[in-house]
């Protein structure tokens, strides 16, 4: 069986919820190299970053922070079919 994942619908629930996630900054890299939101490139070794992720969605300009993914995850474990169609992970492994 073939599951479709909305990774926008997903991505965007977090964005637009972020405070009821625990999220403090939707709009900033925690990992921050340079630009106007400290995501104008990817991480490096030597670049500074933030002291608490968990309060970060995005870590760098690519990627969401560990805590986003697992959110994210459990959308796509547990969602409804506004985030996974036409079943979930889960009922697609029950199934």
């Amino acid at each position: 069986m073939l599951v479709y994942v909305d990774n926008y619908a997903v991505t965007e629930d977090i964005i637009n919820n972020a405070r009821s996630y625990g999220f403090e900054t939707v709009d900033y890299a925690c990992c921050e190299v340079i630009g106007r939101h400290g995501g104008l490139v990817p991480c490096m070794q030597v670049s500074p970053v933030c002291s608490d992720r968990n309060k970060f969605v995005f870590w760098d300009p690519y990627r969401p922070t560990e805590s986003a993914i697992l959110i994210a995850a459990k959308h796509v474990l547990d969602g409804g079919r506004e985030y996974v169609s036409p079943i979930n992970i889960r009922q697609l492994a029950n199934s």
